[in-house]
């Protein structure tokens, strides 16, 4: 007996836009930040931060966009790299420095 396999459904790619803001950071540095909002957004938006878990191993920071279109806020991601390439910086460590 086989196991039936369901293809994929694809998805379109939400309507954002998209920024870049550095936040001065303590004695750690500078956080490079990504920020993405729905298309045309106006007024004050909620903040929604965002660190990626599962060390990127399902999906990028694109992958998330429609987080910002459907809770209609400003989703804001550091920008770290990952481990093991050196200099790494722990999500939390990033958000601590916020």
């Amino acid at each position: 007996m086989t196991t039936p396999t369901i293809p994929p459904v694809p998805l379109p790619e939400p309507a954002v836009d998209e920024g870049r803001i550095t936040i001065e950071g303590g004695s750690a540095g500078p956080v490079r930040t990504r920020t993405v909002e729905p298309a045309g957004a106006t007024g004050t938006l909620p903040v929604i931060p965002r660190v990626h878990g599962a060390g990127r191993v399902f999906g990028d920071a694109r992958t998330h966009n429609r987080l910002a279109v459907v809770y209609r806020g400003v989703e804001v991601q550091p920008r770290y790299s990952r481990a093991p390439w050196p200099p790494h910086t722990p999500g939390g460590a990033v958000w601590h420095r916020l």
